[in-house]
């Protein structure tokens, strides 16, 4: 039962629920009139979902690391966790009233803050990769929720029914794995890499500590 709770606690940090969730608060604020908070929010995330991107390619690609940090792959789950689910909650909580949006922070704030015990306790991720993961999400959220004007509720009922037909019409998430797929083909011709790095996580069967293992995948199988 804790596993089944574990891994569907992950999908909050999906990139294919957590990028368009991230569209419709950018769509969101444009149209409770605040385009300068928009932007903000957009290009802010757009800096932090690069800087992950870069560090995750960079050990991919190059094997770059900081073992002594316990640093491989920074975790991208714990960045959007952090990023979009204090600002969403905040946002949808402030349009029903000043505390329900303070509630909303409060609940966003704790799903960031149990993301990273999710991805260590579970051996996705090290302590160090998760907490970058979720500074840099934190920084991004904290931005955009500087001096905070609430919006309200017209506005993200507007919002939904604007976006609502484009969703119907085709689906976010392929999209996204599209996107996905784009970016890791085109990463591969740029750096000229032959192959990847992985990085596991598994326990020491006799001492129970965990044992981080690096390996290179070379492309193709050779």
């Amino acid at each position: 039962m804790t596993n089944f709770l574990w891994n569907h606690y992950l999908y909050f940090g999906e990139s294919r629920l957590a990028l368009p969730l991230a569209a419709w608060i950018a769509v969101c604020l444009a149209v409770a009139g605040q385009g300068m908070r928009a932007l903000c929010w957009t290009v802010s995330f757009g800096i932090g979902a690069t800087l992950v991107m870069a560090a995750k390619s960079a050990f991919s690609y190059s094997g770059w690391s900081l073992p002594s940090l316990g640093v491989y792959s920074v975790s991208g789950h714990a960045m959007l966790t952090a990023a979009v689910y204090p600002v969403l909650l905040m946002l949808l909580g402030s349009a029903l009233g000043r505390y329900t949006g303070w509630l909303g922070l409060a609940a966003g704030v704790a799903l960031a803050l149990f993301m990273p015990v999710v991805l260590v306790t579970d051996f996705h991720h090290t302590v160090g990769e998760s907490l970058i993961g979720l500074g840099v999400g934190l920084a991004v959220a904290g931005m955009t929720l500087w001096r905070w004007q609430p919006v309200r509720l017209r506005h993200a009922g507007a919002t939904v029914a604007m976006l609502l037909p484009l969703a119907l019409l085709f689906d976010p998430r392929d999209a996204v794995e599209d996107m996905r797929d784009a970016l890791h083909g085109r990463a591969m011709q740029w750096t000229g890499a032959t192959g990847e790095y992985w990085r596991s996580i598994d326990p020491d069967p006799a001492t129970g500590r965990r044992v981080v293992s690096v390996g290179f995948f070379r492309a193709g199988g050779a």
